[in-house]
């Protein structure tokens, strides 16, 4: 009885283990992500600095943008500028970039971006209803901030939105 009791232990504590370094193994992934994103971010951001002084205007930030896509850049600058300055430093730049979309995407500020939202802003691309469906994990009508960050897989626009989004985010 006692053998048994012991395998039985000895599974458990086995399991948890192996629970335990799936985690670990997330987390990694996680943190790899995370830091290829910021990478992404940062090769941006110099891109975008036209005189490399380290600060993006609303001029550099909406470079060669017309007509929707340069209103849709001029409001994501505005989010992204935290402290209002009219420049935007690598920190403001890099902090949050898909909340600062999804706000301007959101044009309600309700938390949820709906089909007519996202259509609205992606009037240009023919397959923003496809794109819409395949963000909206639950099926549910709506897009939440946290099926947009997983339709944007290490710091990525959503697939199918990539013409569009780069009109509009770069």
């Amino acid at each position: 009885m006692k053998s048994v009791a012991l395998c039985g232990l000895v599974m458990m504590a086995s399991c948890f283990l192996v629970a335990g370094s799936l985690s670990a193994a997330d987390e990694e992934a996680k943190k790899e992500a995370a830091k290829s994103a910021q990478a992404r971010a940062e090769e941006t951001f110099k891109k975008l600095d036209a005189d490399a002084d380290g600060r993006l205007t609303v001029e550099e930030f909406r470079a060669k943008k017309k007509g929707d896509a340069a209103k849709i850049s001029d409001e994501i600058f505005k989010l992204l500028d935290k402290d209002a300055g009219g420049t935007v430093c690598i920190v403001e730049f890099t902090n949050k970039p898909a909340e600062a979309i999804f706000k301007t995407l959101d044009k309600d500020q309700d938390g949820k971006v709906t089909l007519e939202e996202f259509k609205a802003v992606r009037k240009q691309q023919p397959n923003a209803e496809e794109a819409f469906k395949k963000m909206d994990a639950d099926g549910n009508g709506s897009v939440c901030i946290e099926e947009f960050k997983k339709s944007r897989p290490a710091g990525k626009k959503p697939e199918g939105a990539k013409k569009a989004g780069k009109k509009a985010t770069e």
